[in-house]
């Protein structure tokens, strides 16, 4: 897949390179202890087995709940972005809005004169308006 679409192959991971036996001494509460035997007899597998299972699903749980909090927070962050760019946008907006706003504000109805069908096509000394735009003339 890399080849066909010229992507360099990915570098292999090294793990920490922190010297593990495999073994760990580990002290429970009786009840906690007795408790986990139970369970592990119920799965028809060993005590180490079962603990080994039960840690690895852990493991894999705290790891999946880190890349979906990773996520979202992109997806938060991205959020924020478009929001950001939007606000900017409206206040854009908003400040031509208000021009239009005071330009039209100067113009009385004995300055209109209507020269197409739709009412907004209308024109006056220097500004005609036309649907939406609004230009000088």
């Amino acid at each position: 897949m890399c080849l066909e679409q010229n992507i360099p192959f990915p570098k292999p991971v090294i793990e920490n390179e922190i010297q593990a036996s495999g073994r760990i001494t580990l002290r429970l509460p009786k009840s906690l202890h007795a408790k986990l035997i139970m369970l592990a007899e119920e799965e028809e597998v060993s005590l180490n087995q079962y603990l080994v299972s039960a840690l690895s699903v852990n493991y894999g749980q705290c790891d999946m709940l880190y890349k979906v909090t990773e996520k979202i927070s992109q997806g938060i962050a991205h959020i924020r972005s478009s929001v950001g760019e939007l606000n900017r946008d409206m206040r854009v907006f908003t400040k031509a809005s208000h021009a239009m706003q005071s330009d039209f504000s100067a113009i009385s109805s004995e300055d209109l004169i209507i020269i197409g069908e739709q009412p907004t096509d209308i024109i006056r000394n220097r500004w005609t308006l036309d649907k939406s735009e609004l230009t000088r003339v």
